[in-house]
């Protein structure tokens, strides 16, 4: 077994005798695995390197177990803690209801709001979690796992056909044959359905920034400003402060919309669900105890962390994997995706459907090694199980570069001068004297529009930032259609050239609207310390700047835009590509399903942690399983929602209702 890490952090356990629902094994075999007690020896060196008492954060950190190597050897190893942890006040964050401690609390949070500070209040530990106790007073976890539709909810076609008024008509037909491939991609258009059913629900009120929409397909991996692949949220169209949990139900619900479209059985997805809420429970106890500095610096940094596993002697893997899964020590069979992932692998149905059978190949693929794991899996192939999967991810997304953007949607003319392609309607180039069939507006009037947002936008990025625009300038733009929910904004591309030759490089552009959360949230809900722009472009760039590790150098926006039209609208501006990579939620396996959950756990549990008062939501969270059981509950049932306005939507395109495109590419 692994010594732990060098560097050990305080815990928010209640007591020594707690324990991390997500690390523990199957009843089962853990009664299979208890070990005989510690050696005198064993106990002697455990006191020498740990002379301060920290609480166990893992159901068998305690018992002894045998590797498989001393197995051979008829000897036992056992887990070992490293040098003293640093002293800290502990911090109870099970609850435990308290009539006066909840009265203070209530009257000090009532005081605070009446004084319209604009941060967080300076609070002894002990305040902080009697507010998130308090919180659950108002909405227990019990709660937090309900859902039923309530009387009167609207129709949804009602709703998401309400939402597309301001929306480029021409366009809404590709946007409703994308929403109507599946129940996962209906969700991912219809976050406004979403933010109405959880606005009608009770919340616990405790704010942080959220992105709104964090479903599967909206995390991913990119490079950072100093060039390393970083994984964390990708899409902040809906960002604003608002209710923590809000976030994690939306994810949550997606893992299982995503594991039926790949054929993947609802008992393993809901799994992963549990996983997902178990993990993300864990960082925010985990940032609830760091300094803020270094919860605002964390980042999920891939090179690093595949190089560290590469080098790391076999004693030190169990420390390094445990840092992306998170986790206290422990050994290959506790792992939560060893776990979780063998035995799916192994009873997942034959596929009968064509989609499944395409996709065959690559989930037997995935699944290889985990179909061959047991209980004594040794460290060296977990190394290696995860060396692999970097590894594979690193290669991928330095091909996603924005250079290979730049080959894919431009062409070099007769004349040698790079312009967009014209492919109506996802990439529509813009020509100065012709019509686009967006509307009979002329497309020079859009070319100027796009210029004029170009040269405000610069003025929205920081001084260095606007030292390296400047060495580019306009050369083409096309209209360019994106994603699913996104479909019918307004959105562009504008192709840059710099001083050198070759040197072009692409800025996409999106209309930013309000945020489909902002009429649903509760007005008695309260987020002060948080910015609320009313310019929507720059909502969109602080909520992403405020939620991601590490943000795009180029990100940035303008307001109050009047278009050829007359239409007025805020946008933002990005890099097109630049490293991006996200996995195929498509075509995606059963490993890969539960390696996202991990990652999106730790993601989202930094951006609340970032923006909210972790010690606040870790005592709200507990430190047992009611949350994560309460994710999982709100999930299979808020799925069932999701599938039946599914069948709305899909029978009102049979009818003719509502109008599709030919093909999901218009």
């Amino acid at each position: 077994m692994a010594a732990s890490s060098s560097s050990p952090r305080k815990s928010v356990s209640k007591s020594a005798k707690s324990t991390t629902p997500a690390t523990r094994t199957p009843a089962k075999k853990t009664a299979a695995k208890q070990a005989p007690a510690k050696s005198a020896a064993a106990k002697k060196t455990v006191a020498k390197k740990a002379p301060a008492k920290r609480p166990v954060a893992t159901a068998t950190g305690a018992a002894a177990r045998k590797t498989p190597a001393a197995k051979k050897a008829g000897k036992t190893t056992a887990n070992k803690t490293t040098s003293a942890p640093k002293k800290h006040t502990p911090i109870k964050v099970g609850y435990e209801p308290d009539a006066a401690r909840l009265a203070a609390a209530a009257q000090a949070q009532a005081e605070f709001e009446r004084s319209g500070a604009g941060r967080l209040p300076h609070r002894h530990r002990e305040e902080r979690v009697a507010e998130g106790h308090l919180a659950r007073a108002r909405v227990s976890l019990a709660q937090l796992g309900d859902y039923a539709p309530v009387p009167g909810r609207p129709s949804p076609i009602d709703v998401v056909l309400g939402q597309e008024s301001t929306r480029l008509a021409n366009l809404l037909p590709v946007r409703h044959m994308r929403m109507a491939q599946s129940p996962f991609t209906f969700y991912r258009g219809s976050a406004i359905l979403m933010a109405q059913d959880l606005g009608s629900h009770p919340t616990p009120l405790l704010p942080a920034q959220i992105g709104g929409d964090a479903h599967m397909s909206n995390f991913g991996f990119y490079a950072a400003d100093d060039r390393r692949l970083v994984f964390d949220m990708n899409d902040f169209d809906e960002t604003r402060p608002g209710p923590f949990e809000w976030d994690v139900k939306r994810y949550a619900a997606s893992i299982l919309l995503a594991a039926r479209d790949n054929d993947i059985p609802d008992e393993l997805a809901e799994r992963a669900i549990l996983i997902f809420a178990r993990r993300y429970a864990w960082w925010i106890r985990e940032f609830a105890v760091k300094p803020s500095l270094e919860v605002w610096y964390d980042r999920l940094d891939v090179q690093t962390w595949v190089d560290q596993l590469k080098n790391a002697p076999l004693k030190d893997i169990e420390n390094l994997i445990a840092s992306l899964e998170g986790g206290e020590d422990r050994g290959a069979a506790d792992h939560i995706l060893v776990n979780a992932a063998k035995a799916a692998v192994q009873k997942a149905p034959a596929k009968a459907t064509a989609n499944s059978k395409k996709k065959s190949g690559k989930k037997d693929k995935g699944n290889k090694f985990l179909r061959e794991m047991d209980d004594t899996t040794a460290a060296e192939d977990l190394r290696q199980f995860y060396v692999t999967a970097g590894t594979t991810v690193l290669k991928r997304a330095a091909k996603k570069t924005g250079q290979k953007a730049v080959n894919s949607l431009t062409e070099v003319d007769a004349s040698g001068r790079r312009q967009f392609i014209n492919n109506p309607p996802l990439i529509e180039r813009l020509v100065d004297d012709t019509t686009h069939v967006s509307g009979p507006v002329d497309g020079s009037r859009i070319v100027e529009t796009l210029r004029s947002i170009f040269r405000q936008y610069r003025a929205s990025l920081p001084e260095d930032r606007r030292v390296l625009v400047d060495r580019y300038s306009y050369r083409d733009a096309a209209l360019k259609v994106v994603g699913v929910g996104s479909v019918g904004t307004r959105a562009a591309v504008m192709l840059l050239e710099g001083q050198g030759d070759p040197d072009p490089f692409i800025l996409q552009i999106k209309e930013a609207g309000e945020s489909v959360l902002t009429p649903y949230i509760p007005a008695e809900f309260k987020a002060a310390h948080l910015p609320t722009p009313t310019q929507m472009g720059k909502r969109v760039v602080l909520g992403q700047r405020l939620m991601q590790a590490t943000s795009d150098i180029f990100l940035g926006y303008v307001s109050s835009v009047v278009g050829p039209a007359g239409f007025v609208a805020d946008y933002y501006i990005r890099q097109l590509k630049d490293m991006k990579y996200s996995f195929d939620v498509e075509s995606m396996d059963v490993a890969t399903l539960m390696i996202n959950a991990l990652l999106v756990a730790r993601v989202l549990g930094h951006a609340h942690g970032r923006t909210g008062d972790p010690l606040v939501l870790a005592a709200y969270i507990g430190d047992d399983d009611q949350f994560a059981e309460a994710i999982l509950a709100f999930s299979k049932n808020y799925v069932q929602q999701v599938q039946a306005d599914f069948d709305v939507f899909t029978e009102a395109i049979r009818s003719g209702d509502i109008e599709v495109s030919a093909t999901v590419d218009g």
